[in-house]
């Protein structure tokens, strides 16, 4: 059963795609309930606390209200158009100490960092071809809260 980890909503896994009806679905991840559970036995010294959240319908004030803990660090990665300006504000003015940005469109990845960077520094960047079939790359940027 497919659960929305943003609204609950719950609903069967579909037999065949609802878009072209082709019967190859393939069936990916393992869960963010089971990733937080390694992460707790990898990492028993840490305080892990995992939150899946549809940030591009948040508001202004939302990391505020979610009261992050201190030297907490986002995992962002957005659709390809990006994150966009309003969401990249959101989080250029957090409280995070670390960000790890994964993008599959450079392009609009620089566009939000452009505005993230006015708060975080940028410590690495990768590019990688998971997909050399294809003309699509990955980037990851890795950054820290400026002191």
């Amino acid at each position: 059963q497919l659960r929305c980890h943003y609204c609950g909503t719950t609903a069967p896994n579909p037999v065949v795609c609802p878009t072209c009806q082709s019967r190859r679905i393939k069936y990916f991840g393992q869960g963010t309930e089971q990733i937080e559970r390694i992460l707790k036995e990898e990492f028993p010294e840490k305080h892990i606390q995992l939150k899946c959240t549809n940030l591009f319908s948040v508001q202004i004030d939302f990391f505020e209200r979610m009261q992050i803990p201190d030297k907490s660090l986002l995992i962002l990665d957005p659709p390809r158009n990006g994150a966009g300006k309003n969401l990249s504000t959101i989080i250029r003015d957090s409280n995070f100490e670390e960000i790890f940005y994964i993008s599959c469109n450079p392009k609009t990845q620089l566009e939000d960092l452009k505005i993230i960077t006015e708060s975080f520094q940028l410590k690495e960047f990768i590019l990688t071809d998971p997909y050399p079939q294809t003309p699509h790359i990955e980037s990851i940027a890795y950054l820290q809260k400026k002191i």
